[in-house]
């Protein structure tokens, strides 16, 4: 027992792209354990949003996680059109190698899911097993006010990965029923 290591889950590289202040960004063969050292307005906290945003975008959806930060011009590094891009690489509890890549952009005022893969390595060598791969996911126009518990849409069963998720779809602000 006394040379059993438990192993955890590790992020192995990070490549973002448009995502406030880092424009193109990689962070290769990271440590287990890393100190983030730099000036104000660096890119230290946005890192660690990054992880956040990730998070509210699975844990509810991706419109919803850029709602949360100001809508997506305000998200978008500075004087770039997006999309916002992140890649991370990590290893599973199991050894696997695994890669998330999430794209998001706006088109005609609406949050766009470029493109969403999730995929493992299958040995060494194998070609990577592509669990989620979707592409031009329109998750919903940027909401004009927030969304109640009453008028909030139904899952669908059919929604990809990070749709699966309550979310603010246009039909609940086009009806009559739903206006105020």
């Amino acid at each position: 027992m006394e040379n059993m290591q438990i192993q955890s889950m590790q992020i192995e590289s990070m490549e973002i792209r448009n995502y406030r202040v880092f424009k193109q960004a990689a962070l290769v063969s990271l440590p287990r354990l890393a100190v983030l050292v730099g000036e104000n307005g660096s890119g230290k906290s946005t890192l660690f949003d990054l992880f956040s945003f990730l998070k509210d975008a699975l844990a509810q959806n991706v419109a919803m996680a850029v709602a949360k930060r100001g809508g997506f011009r305000d998200l978008v590094s500075r004087g770039a059109d997006g999309p916002i891009s992140i890649a991370l690489k990590f290893r599973e509890t199991g050894g696997r190698l695994a890669t998330y890549e999430l794209s998001v952009a706006l088109e005609d005022n609406s949050v766009v899911v470029n493109r969403e893969v999730l995929k493992f390595r299958r040995g060494q060598r194998g070609k990577p097993w592509h669990f989620v791969d979707s592409q031009g996911v329109v998750v919903l126009p940027l909401p004009m006010r927030p969304c109640t518990e009453s008028r909030a849409p139904k899952r669908n069963a059919k929604s990809t990965f990070l749709m699966n998720r309550p979310s603010w779809r246009s039909r609940a602000w086009g009806s009559s029923r739903n206006s105020v």
